[in-house]
């Protein structure tokens, strides 16, 4: 893909080089935002053994040399991930980045045989929220919300239809 730079970006799954991108870049809008839960910490802190590990995947928007976005998949059943630690670095938003991204996970999760993808989020993050909208994502009830204070959005995309 080239972004209205026409720079080439490329999308790739998890290795062990990019775990600091995935920190950093999410620590960037957490902090700036919100508070650092714990649950964000756990996460954080060992993102191979909380999503790769246990059957989900860590995707990274790469332009060059530079991780300029991320997203992780956290398989909560055999046929539902959940969505979460979505963040593309401040100089390169707007460039649709954040597209890219929700679209690979959408598409790894469907070649997955996942029936659904969720996520949490937060109202005040508007653009955030339009996007998911953007790409079919609909409210639904939002429930126990484990960990995480700052979320009081829940949305769900449906998959692979039967």
């Amino acid at each position: 893909m080239r972004d209205r730079n026409d720079a080439t970006i490329r999308v790739v799954q998890y290795a062990d080089e990019y775990a600091d991108a995935f920190i950093a870049l999410n620590l960037e809008w957490i902090e700036k935002l919100f508070v650092i839960e714990e649950q964000d910490r756990r996460e954080l802190e060992n993102p191979r053994e909380h999503f790769i590990d246990t059957g989900g995947q860590i995707l990274f928007a790469v332009q060059g040399e530079d991780v300029i976005g991320t997203c992780a998949l956290l398989r909560d059943s055999n046929d539902s991930f959940e969505l979460c630690k979505m963040a593309v670095a401040p100089d390169a938003r707007g460039r649709g980045i954040g597209e890219v991204l929700l679209q690979s996970a959408v598409d790894y999760a469907a070649a997955q045989g996942a029936k659904r993808v969720w996520l949490l989020s937060a109202s005040s993050l508007k653009s955030a929220i339009s996007l998911y909208e953007k790409f079919g994502f609909q409210r639904i009830a939002l429930g126990d919300t484990p960990g995480y204070e700052k979320c009081n959005v829940r949305m769900q995309l449906g998959l692979n239809p039967e």
